[in-house]
């Protein structure tokens, strides 16, 4: 990634590969079986980028075996049973299904010729950002307020030592701050402030080997079995550590701390002595959703940029650019209660059927039709379980607003709304999410039950 395919993206050059992380997800999750959580969080952190185009040749499993015994010797994968090789085929197929703007699936039965023919039909894809979005629309109109705000203070020499970005997640606030840092440590900076993409800094950069840029957030636990939860002192002393050096290139050095609200105490000590001693050309900067966490201590030692929710025609209007249909986007915007970087995600993925599946495990467990644990269960067996339990917190806010004509109905929904959010931060925990999650549940069950016998428990 940091030798070959960052550089040539920089470039503007295409890059073509024969696998890239969707071989984990279908091999180490779907087959064998691994966290799927895992695998994605690991994906988004460490390689960060997605392809614009993926080619999946899809194959009936005994033909591929078939035709790889006609190769000679099977190898250590080649060897495994028909059952993980219809495992792994269908997780391909699922994440086709999941993003088929991205997937193209060839049927790889037909001879080489026609599917070489398929290939090359395929229409020609737009060209992206490292972050996936259309190059035309970089920063969303929210996202360059504050851009150019922290851009002003720049200009003007008032850019202090440390940042906090925070404001709702999904706003791209970290996009910004890098986007800010690219441009402090480009060596040919443009006349708007923004980096040139041309000169060393900038390559290192895209490449990810910049020796005075730092990002710290989530790294596996000892066992490398899955990410932490938590910011530790480790990483906090050895940013330290780094920001005392000289700057290799002369300019600046910055860190990026996302997300600055999962650093914990020990942490927070540790990187408070970092921001009460400012060194000139240091940048200690704070992405956080969630700032009241951070000690006062902190918080009042940055400078705030703060990401507030646009208005609903320019959120509306926005989504619309991404390419969204216009009566999608009003009603992913509306379930996202007017967050349009929430709306926007759902509508690239599977979030709205997600959300019409917990409206309906919700109206089944209200009628008796399903169990708490068989839902729990379900909620919690994949990535999605935090996305989960916010659909249903937002469904019971939904339905107390629009049920406040009935008093007790309404301070009963508020209060397992304010339930499901405190559920849903404690699978940040090393709490079992199932039982958690089956308790939420089973209150929810009591409360409708209690409801439709007419109050009575």
């Amino acid at each position: 990634m940091r030798a070959t395919v960052l550089p040539a993206l920089q470039r503007g050059a295409w890059v073509v590969s024969d696998r890239f992380t969707d071989a984990s997800h279908a091999y180490q999750g779907a087959g064998r079986g691994g966290d799927a959580a895992f695998i994605a969080e690991l994906e988004r952190r460490v390689v960060g980028i997605r392809p614009a185009l993926t080619l999946l040749l899809d194959v009936p499993v005994d033909v591929g075996l078939a035709r790889m015994r006609g190769r000679g010797a099977a190898d250590r994968i080649e060897s495994e049973r028909n059952e993980f090789f219809e495992r792994v085929r269908q997780g391909y197929r699922d994440r086709a299904a999941a993003e088929p703007a991205r997937f193209e699936v060839i049927d790889a039965a037909q001879p080489a010729e026609a599917v070489a023919a398929q290939a090359v039909a395929r229409p020609r894809v737009d060209r992206r950002d490292r972050g996936g979005r259309r190059m035309s629309a970089v920063f969303a109109p929210w996202q360059r307020r504050i851009y150019d705000q922290a851009q002003a203070s720049i200009a003007a020499g008032r850019l202090g030592h440390g940042l906090l970005f925070c404001g709702p997640a999904e706003l791209g606030k970290r996009a910004v701050a890098q986007r800010l840092a690219e441009g402090l440590l480009c060596r040919e900076r443009l006349s708007d402030g923004g980096p040139c993409g041309r000169c060393r800094s900038c390559l290192l950069l895209a490449a990810g080997t910049h020796p005075d840029y730092q990002l710290v957030s989530f790294v596996p636990n000892k066992e490398g079995t899955k990410l932490r939860t938590e910011i530790v002192i480790e990483q906090i002393r050895n940013l330290s550590e780094r920001l005392a050096l000289t700057p290799q290139y002369g300019g600046a050095q910055i860190a990026i701390i996302d997300p600055a609200d999962a650093i914990n105490t020990a942490a927070c000590n540790a990187l408070l002595k970092t921001l009460e001693e400012p060194v000139p050309g240091r940048y200690l900067w704070l992405v956080s959703s969630h700032p009241a966490r951070l000690p006062a201590t902190i918080r009042s030692r940055c400078q705030r940029l703060e990401f507030r929710l646009p208005p609903r025609d320019e959120a509306l209007a926005w989504l619309k650019a991404q390419g969204h249909a216009d009566a999608a986007a009003r009603e992913a915007f509306d379930a996202a209660r007017g967050h349009p970087g929430l709306a926007h995600e759902w509508l690239t993925g599977d979030g709205l059927k997600l959300r019409r599946e917990v409206a309906a495990d919700l109206a089944k467990l209200g009628r008796g039709e399903t169990s708490a644990p068989e839902v729990a269960q379900r909620w919690v067996g994949d990535e999605h379980a935090v996305l989960r339990l916010r659909h249903a917190s937002d469904i019971a806010l939904a339905e107390a607003s629009a049920g406040l004509t009935d008093p007790a109905r309404a301070r009963s929904l508020a209060s397992w709304f304010d339930r499901a959010n405190r559920t849903r931060e404690l699978l940040r925990t090393t709490v079992r999410a199932d039982l958690a999650v089956t308790e939420l549940l089973m209150a929810w069950r009591s409360d409708e039950a209690r409801r439709a016998g007419g109050g009575r428990a």
